[in-house]
């Protein structure tokens, strides 16, 4: 069992930030404004992927990875 997607999940419900719960090894989670949030990731070494579809508009998809990478997304995702 990944113990990363829990730290993840924690630390969105803390911050009111609206995530997509899933069994997959990702997180689907919605921003105001998604492409700048992606951008923003990206020049900080985080790649994320914007989804469109039915029911995802807007959302950003992220893999979880290890415990050690995710509380560097946590960290890097602040300075956002």
């Amino acid at each position: 069992m990944n113990r990363a997607k829990p730290i993840v999940e924690d630390f969105f419900r803390k911050n009111n930030i609206k995530f997509y719960p899933s069994r997959a090894n990702f997180l689907l989670f919605r921003m105001g404004n998604s492409s700048i949030l992606v951008n923003k990731l990206k020049n900080l070494g985080f790649l994320t992927r914007p989804r469109e579809g039915k029911g995802i508009e807007g959302t950003i998809r992220v893999t979880i990875g290890t415990v050690s990478q995710m509380k560097k997304f946590i960290n890097q995702f602040k300075n956002a």
